[in-house]
């Protein structure tokens, strides 16, 4: 059954490794493929798992999906390191919506604090001095 959801799962492509190794506390059956890792848990589990860099796609034995977890961390970091459209563009963009982020967050400190601070000055300015006799 293992050998059938290994050719089943991305059939276009050879077995490069398979054997057994440590997924969430428990020994699993495996098989290395080049887009990503088919997971079995057991073989009384009713599922398996199409492993990718994006993230897992839980099947059931006969092939239908049953949900998806996406890798926001690992999304991030590429996002992050290589931009959205391309390594240049995609980072010049990245970069770009950095700086107005900031520049609004700056700007918006400014516009809230500019006025209480006028406001707590002119308090200030308009209580009699301690020392003088009325």
């Amino acid at each position: 059954m293992a050998d059938q959801i290994a050719a089943q799962t991305w059939p276009d492509q050879a077995v490069e490794n398979q054997g057994q190794l440590k997924y969430q506390g428990k020994n699993v059956h495996a098989f290395k493929k080049k887009s990503g890792l088919i997971i079995l848990p057991s073989t009384i589990t009713k599922y398996y798992i199409a492993q990718t860099m994006l993230g897992e796609k839980y099947y059931t034995v006969d092939g239908s999906l049953i949900k998806t977890h996406y890798n926001l961390e690992f999304i991030f970091k590429s996002l992050h390191e290589r931009g959205w459209i391309g390594t240049r563009f995609g980072s010049l963009l990245a970069d770009g919506v950095a700086f107005a982020m900031v520049f609004f967050a700056l700007s918006g400190f400014t516009m809230w604090s500019v006025p209480k601070i006028r406001r707590i000055s002119r308090r200030r300015s308009r209580r009699p001095s301690p020392g003088a006799a009325g």
